[in-house]
């Protein structure tokens, strides 16, 4: 048995975080029998109601178990801190007891952060069942909060964070990650100590080479303008993407090219920010967010895909944006702006 356990995960038919239940379901179709440890909550979906600390549910080839979560509206909320060791509270007693009632004991473990905290249950998995450990990094965390978000890496919290994560790095069997240099930065982590490090790239699900599942037409009549030329955005809307290069782009097209037309979906904590930049111009949409299997049809409209990235640090150790797999199935060409590795 090998559990897949990460806070933030996914189904694919409640939001885009699912990496983590198309890895276990690939895995229970090769015979190795899998499941997915989850929050029931998470503030970039809606996610059914749990009044129950643990429940179990058929998601596809594969089976999840959601942990009863706190509730919290954005990435920077304080709440969203508390949640994590709510999390890890629930995670404990279900490694420790509870696991008994829904699934049998593992023999790997594979955690994948955020949140960076889960690895210590994962350690704790590991010796209690002598499993093997997998740590996936999919964001490198506290580094991100440091350089990205401002955070002073003397911050309390900040060395706490940097505690676990080499803790994670010292103690796994073996670290995955889709960062393709991330090996680097485990080497300035923990220094000559030896590591095993795999490099596992963004996979995609077959069934939306068939284009996935259709919008209504109410959402085409509402969001898709008919006769432009349509440069679209789809992801997580937050500061690490530099959006405000597409607002701006906008802005100077505004007036001399009254046929393109910029769609940006999604949702995040930046979002409010960039709306307010862009008030007066007509030649851009912002969208709500939209399940993960009409994605394709919503890129059938647009005739070119952006991913805009700051210049951070940051991305020296390599980035994996999900979105460019969803633009590469579309068969878009894609206009990038990105220094990194």
């Amino acid at each position: 048995m090998i559990w897949c356990i990460s806070k933030y995960a996914l189904p694919p038919k409640y939001g885009a975080q699912a990496r983590l239940f198309h890895i276990s379901e690939e895995l229970n179709k090769i015979g190795k029998q899998s499941i997915v440890i989850c929050s029931a909550t998470n503030h970039l979906a809606k996610l059914p109601e749990q009044t129950a600390d643990f429940r179990i549910e058929d998601i596809g080839s594969t089976k999840a178990i959601f942990i009863k979560g706190l509730k919290f509206a954005t990435s920077l909320s304080k709440n969203r801190v508390a949640s994590w060791f709510y999390f890890e509270w629930l995670l404990f007693r279900f490694i420790r007891k509870e696991y008994t009632n829904y699934t049998s004991a593992p023999s790997v473990v594979m955690v994948s952060s955020l949140s960076l905290m889960t690895i210590l249950n994962g350690y704790y998995a590991k010796r209690k069942f002598k499993a093997k450990l997998i740590f996936e990094v999919r964001d490198i965390w506290p580094l991100s909060a440091i350089l990205v978000a401002g955070y002073s890496k003397w911050h309390p919290f900040i060395l706490f964070l940097r505690w676990i994560e080499k803790f994670g790095y010292r103690n796994s069997d073996i670290i995955v990650s889709p960062l393709s240099n991330l090996k680097q930065h485990i080497a300035e982590s923990i220094g000559r100590r030896k590591f095993t490090f795999q490099h596992l790239p963004h996979g995609f699900d077959k069934s939306l080479l068939n284009g996935g599942q259709a919008l209504p037409k109410e959402f085409i009549d509402t969001y898709i303008p008919k006769g432009k030329f349509i440069f679209g955005y789809i992801g997580n809307i937050v500061s690490a993407y530099d959006l405000d290069s597409l607002i701006d782009c906008a802005a100077q097209l505004h007036q001399e090219s009254t046929h393109i037309h910029f769609l940006i979906l999604g949702d995040g904590d930046y979002k409010s920010n960039l709306i307010k930049k862009a008030e007066g111009l007509t030649n851009i949409t912002f969208i709500p967010r939209i399940p993960k299997m009409q994605i394709t049809h919503f890129l059938s409209f647009c005739q070119v895909a952006t991913n805009f990235l700051r210049p951070e640090p940051l991305f020296e150790y390599g980035v994996s944006p999900q979105k460019l797999v969803d633009y590469m199935l579309a068969g878009k060409p894609i206009l990038m702006a990105y220094t990194g590795y």
